[in-house]
């Protein structure tokens, strides 16, 4: 087990962090520092990816002087998610963080924040520091850092080996080629699997790991219409379309989790449409499969994967697999483009404790009279901030998929409607 893997692991307290403002959960700000007795500032320095260090790494709680966070997790709508991004402000009047004093509050600590209490921890994110600045030539309660992190995931975009000089992994199955690109990037987390079948039963082409290892990996993931993702955790997520439901029971947006939506964006245009999808295994012949219940006065699309990894398992049933999936997901013009949420009421504090991306939500809101099933969360923005003795104050807004992904190439043309809003009180 590696020090990451150990510490994604450690248990929190209910003495850690400050009151939520929810239930008896806690927002608990940590970073990984070596050594949990000596002060901070003091401290002899903070995990750095790669080494062992000296007594061994713990949390620290830092929440105290937490002064706000942004983070966002997901990717832009009909692109594949990326590495999340969040950025951490904490009080430094009497310097213990500047980075002068302690020099190993450094790129490549890891540091996550979440809520919890004694019997369960909900992690938000979870990430490696990438810079760590100090407010210039503030002072006393003016000073402050801030902390800009990435979600784990970035490790592997950064890791581009040469290429191998002949294709290696004909005929892997699917968890075996994750397991191998995984080793080869020396991951220190973990990786959650969340496969069926019958995707679990295609073998694979052999690949010459041409590109870094994040590309590699989507291109198993792309082939069988699956995602892959950083989890709130810090470890990875490798997870069937199919099977992307919100925690098994919460799963909707004002139906069975009665969330109050405070605003909510429309589409009326035909970008979920696609009229044929045309998918090919690398080196070679594309089929293209139709979708006829697309009347004709849209716009017919056509999406194409001609680049697909598997190994035909008999029948083309790898290539009907996909394009079945691709063809189903969009078959209207109506779609929800975003809401915002904030934390005022328990179903909401449920939903943006549960939910993640990739999750379908369900949006049904009365007032408005609008009513969606099935869609799927491409990104979160979230920002907190403490509220002072009485637990934090918390928005995000959620931003839905298309359906029809760009990891895929989409002709395209031009939409035929436009965006519409809701405030509350009237759309406009």
């Amino acid at each position: 087990m590696s020090n990451y893997t150990d510490l994604i692991d450690t248990p929190v307290t209910s003495t850690m962090g400050m009151p939520s403002g929810y239930s008896d959960y806690r927002f608990i700000v940590q970073a990984a520092f070596v050594s949990d007795s000596l002060p901070i500032g003091s401290s002899p320095g903070s995990f750095i990816i790669g080494t062992s260090p000296i007594g061994g790494v713990r949390w620290r709680d830092v929440t105290a002087d937490w002064a706000g966070v942004q983070f966002t997790r997901g990717g832009t709508p009909g692109s594949p998610p990326i590495a999340g991004e969040a950025t951490i402000r904490l009080r430094n009047h009497d310097r213990k963080y500047s980075p002068f004093v302690s020099p190993f509050h450094a790129p490549a600590t890891l540091v996550r924040f979440g809520l919890g209490n004694d019997s369960e921890w909900w992690p938000m994110f979870t990430g490696l520091v990438q810079s760590w600045n100090e407010t210039p030539r503030a002072r006393g309660r003016a000073n402050f850092v801030e902390i800009r992190c990435w979600e784990t995931s970035f490790l592997l975009a950064n890791n581009d080996d040469p290429e191998l000089a002949s294709p290696v992994g004909a005929g892997e199955s699917i968890v075996d080629r994750f397991d191998r690109i995984l080793n080869a990037a020396d991951w220190q987390f973990d990786a959650t699997y969340t496969v069926t079948t019958p995707t679990s039963g295609f073998a694979l082409q052999g690949t010459t790991i041409d590109t870094d290892l994040m590309s590699e990996l989507r291109k198993v993931t792309d082939s069988i219409d699956y995602v892959v993702r950083s989890g709130k955790d810090g470890n990875l997520d490798i997870t069937d379309r199919a099977v992307q439901w919100l925690h098994e029971d919460y799963r909707a947006l004002g139906t069975d989790v009665p969330v109050v939506l405070d605003s909510l964006v429309t589409q009326n245009d035909d970008v979920r449409l696609l009229a044929d999808f045309s998918a090919g295994r690398a080196f070679g012949v594309p089929t293209t499969y139709t979708n006829s219940g697309i009347a004709s006065r849209y716009q017919r699309r056509s999406a194409s994967k001609t680049d697909m990894v598997t190994i035909d398992p008999g029948g083309d049933a790898d290539m009907i697999h996909l394009a079945a999936r691709v063809l189903g997901r969009g078959d209207v013009t109506y779609r929800p483009e975003s809401v915002r949420l904030e934390a005022q009421s328990a179903a909401t504090w449920e939903f943006l404790k549960r939910a993640d991306i990739g999750d379908m939500v369900h949006i049904d809101d009365p007032t408005s009279n609008v009513r969606f099933a099935d869609y799927s969360i491409a990104r979160m923005s979230h920002q907190i901030t403490p509220r002072a003795n009485r637990g934090i104050v918390w928005s995000c807004a959620v931003e839905f998929d298309v359906e029809v992904d760009s990891m895929w190439a989409v002709t395209d043309g031009p939409a035929i409607w436009d965006e519409t809003r809701w405030d509350k009180s009237y759309w406009s």
